[in-house]
């Protein structure tokens, strides 16, 4: 059986609980429906990669990329510029968010920012910049920092889910 270490089981519980609330708002909400499902498809979707490490497949495949183009030497710089072309693909979702949501509460755009802030991290790490590893993945007690940033961003969202699901029942009552 497959043993979960503790930052794994930090990042399972927090973005699995941030997902499900997400689909809660989902379902009371009576606007930007598809927004909100897209948040907990997003979170869902990080639950599963911290299991899986799926992020770790991108960097490995840039690395195999590179070594294959003799790029490798110079491999700071492409893996700047993918970290680059991901923010730019993230940046041009959440203006669509945004655009959609435009005439919605404050609340939908404090989430698709928080998202977004928390996406940013998966790209980072998925890049695997070693100066930067080497903060994300620092020892803090049992976890690693990485899953303290889990914890801290995907409990932001879960009080943005939960103002939005106060609001969708002072609305209906």
């Amino acid at each position: 059986m497959y043993q979960f270490n503790p930052t794994q089981v930090v990042g399972l519980l927090s973005f699995g609980v941030t997902a499900a609330l997400c689909f809660a708002v989902w379902r009371s909400a009576q606007n930007v429906k598809s927004t909100w499902a897209w948040l907990a498809i997003a979170y869902a979707a990080m639950a599963i990669d911290v299991i899986l490490g799926g992020r770790y497949l991108i960097s490995k495949t840039l690395r195999t990329m590179l070594k294959s183009a003799d790029l490798y030497q110079n491999r700071r710089f492409w893996q700047i510029v993918v970290i680059i072309l991901l923010l730019a693909l993230v940046v041009a979702i959440t203006r669509k968010m945004l655009s959609i949501s435009r005439h919605q509460s404050d609340i939908i755009k404090k989430a698709i920012y928080a998202t977004v802030l928390t996406l940013i991290f998966f790209i980072v790490e998925s890049i695997s910049l070693h100066k930067i590893d080497a903060i994300l993945y620092h020892k803090a007690g049992p976890i690693l920092l990485i899953g303290w940033i889990w914890a801290t961003l995907a409990t932001l969202m879960a009080f943005i889910c939960i103002c939005a699901l106060r609001r969708h029942s002072e609305l209906h009552h």
